[in-house]
């Protein structure tokens, strides 16, 4: 038998398949899950709303029942309490959003629009190659650069975080270095 502290749940039970097993574990560390998921997001994501944060906290309990309950099975109480072992998980399931891009792209539509209309005025002087930036990439760099945007004013304009204007030019420019190199060496 596994258990926390203070109030004890029976998570062989839940294991087992006992739904109201699984329901007090649930309701007992939600409140755990949701604050470590929280915590995470709104540390890296400048407009994550509620429901975003809801929906990772959410798939915390879903990574613990997938596979047969694999990370739950996983849980030794001699190393931590269940509370520490759910938040490791936790932050390392918003993380993973984080990582793979879903909180990482706004649609087109959330950018501010006349910032958008004015990145997108016909600019002589602008000369990118077709197909080699995503149409964020061209936005921030005209904002940068053809704009002369700081990168606080390009990030207040299209509502995300500083760091995320940063990261996007970083990426857009590796993109053209390797085009131009490739184009180069052909």
């Amino acid at each position: 038998m596994r258990g926390s502290c203070s109030t004890f749940v029976d998570v062989d039970s839940c294991i087992c398949g006992n739904n109201q097993t699984w329901r007090d574990f649930v309701e007992k560390y939600a409140g755990v899950v949701h604050a470590a998921v929280r915590k995470v997001i709104q540390a890296k994501v400048f407009r994550a709303s509620q429901d975003d944060i809801q929906e990772v906290a959410q798939n915390v309990f879903v990574r613990l029942v997938k596979k047969d309950f694999n990370l739950l099975r996983r849980y030794d109480p001699t190393r931590c309490s269940m509370a520490t072992y759910l938040t490791i998980i936790a932050r390392s399931t918003a993380l993973d959003y984080l990582r793979y891009g879903f909180f990482n792209s706004i649609p087109l539509d959330d950018f501010d629009r006349d910032a958008r209309v004015e990145a997108f005025e016909p600019d002589d002087s602008l000369d990118l190659p077709e197909g080699v930036l995503t149409e964020r990439q061209t936005t921030i760099l005209r904002l940068l650069f053809y704009k002369d945007y700081d990168v606080s004013m390009a990030a207040e304009a299209l509502g995300v975080k500083a760091q995320t204007v940063r990261s996007i030019k970083h990426q857009a420019l590796a993109r053209l270095r390797e085009h131009y190199e490739q184009a180069r060496a052909s």
